[in-house]
């Protein structure tokens, strides 16, 4: 995990004692980030099933990321990560439409879809449950 997922999962974990309590504390011990794409502010969290609640419920209070204002939202909650990798999948395919609709001109076009076809193209070529940010980001980040 680089630098940025570690330091978001601190301060969901954080967020998590300080509205539920040590037992939230000892509940989300497990959390992590597992993808995290700062282009398109997307972040995908690992917990324990027994404690996905806590863990939305405290994200939704969260209002500063370090010096940044800003909000989690939840778009997708999943049995597995494959689940979510789909999720995505299908959630950028159609922001794809939708910013190819808001295109003035030809080179929009071109821009547009050369970003989110390769955010897509990444996401798709890992196979397994098991990935890495380093997978998704490619080494540049």
């Amino acid at each position: 995990m680089n630098n940025a997922g570690y330091f978001l999962s601190k301060i969901i974990k954080k967020a998590v004692q300080l509205y539920h309590g040590d037992y939230g504390a000892a509940m989300s011990n497990r959390l992590s980030v597992k993808y995290l794409n700062p282009r398109t502010n997307m972040l995908l969290v690992q917990t324990m099933r027994s404690c996905h609640l806590m863990v939305m419920s405290a994200m939704s209070f969260i209002k500063t990321i370090g010096q940044h204002n800003g909000f989690f939202r939840t778009l997708h909650v999943g049995g597995t990560i494959r689940s979510c990798q789909k999720f995505l999948i299908k959630y950028h395919r159609k922001e794809i439409q939708q910013a190819l609709r808001q295109c003035r001109s030809d080179e929009e076009t071109k821009i547009v879809q050369d970003t989110l076809i390769a955010a897509c193209a990444k996401m798709e070529k890992i196979e397994t449950e098991d990935f890495s940010i380093d997978d998704i980001m490619g080494e540049n980040g």
